[in-house]
């Protein structure tokens, strides 16, 4: 024989419905906890997927390095070219305008700020690394002033033949062979970087079809490095003491 105790149901119903709202509850807790590192997974698979990405693009970035070099080592040239030049202190005149002695400080002066130019228009083409094109134009822009100081200091008069004793500057070359040598490696850099260009981007050579902005009109400044640089070339291989009015005892 069976009792039943009043209420006894009313107590079942009550604590039976608590449990049911656990579980829910947990399930809930679970399900929230799932998303959130679900979602924390996507961050980190979107943050190391975008790592990834930079890391390739700035790894095709450093294809662009042998440009950069070719272009610093043509500063680096063209400086020592001036400085170790006998013909700078020639004052013999050009279309009588002008002497060589200044025609050669003004052009070098033109030259390097046409490599800061085109260093600068490069920078946003062909650039080192990712959201360098301030750094690149800061470091040119250094090159430039320090190129501009050094060529100021090295700077002298004309040294004429007139009879009297003079040595020759400590910095200068009477060795022809080695100016045309000079001239030659940056003949060849500028053509180097002319072809890489073209190798780059043959459908918008130097950025300017059509120019979008300034930046893209100063990639025509390689033109105005290779006249000047031809310029030199030819100035060097046409060397000689007595055409140019030197000091007899220059002679090698």
């Amino acid at each position: 024989m069976f009792f039943q105790i009043p209420g006894s149901n009313l107590f079942t119903e009550q604590f039976g419905g608590s449990s049911d709202t656990t579980d829910n509850s947990t399930k809930s807790s679970k399900a929230a906890d799932n998303q959130i590192n679900k979602n924390k997974n996507n961050i980190n698979y979107s943050k190391v997927r975008t790592f990834r990405l930079g890391l390739e693009g700035n790894l095709m970035n450093l294809q662009n390095l042998p440009i950069w070099i070719a272009l610093l080592l043509i500063n680096i040239f063209v400086l020592w070219s001036y400085i170790i030049s006998p013909i700078r202190y020639s004052g013999i005149k050009v279309l009588d305008i002008i002497t060589i002695n200044r025609l050669y400080y003004y052009i070098h002066i033109i030259l390097f700020i046409a490599i800061f130019m085109y260093s600068y228009s490069l920078s946003s083409r062909l650039p080192l690394y990712d959201n360098t094109h301030l750094y690149t134009t800061v470091t040119f822009a250094i090159i430039l002033i320090l190129s501009i100081f050094i060529i100021n200091i090295v700077d002298s008069k004309i040294i004429e033949e007139d009879g009297s004793y003079k040595t020759p500057p400590s910095t200068m070359t009477k060795n022809k062979s080695w100016m045309i040598t000079l001239n030659t490696i940056i003949i060849i850099l500028i053509m180097c970087i002319i072809a890489l260009e073209i190798f780059k981007n043959p459908s918008n050579i130097l950025g300017i079809f059509p120019p979008q902005n300034i930046k893209d009109i100063f990639g025509l400044s390689i033109i105005i490095i290779t006249v000047i640089g031809i310029y030199l070339f030819s100035q060097s291989i046409k060397y000689n003491v007595k055409k140019y009015k030197l000091p007899h005892m220059w002679f090698r």
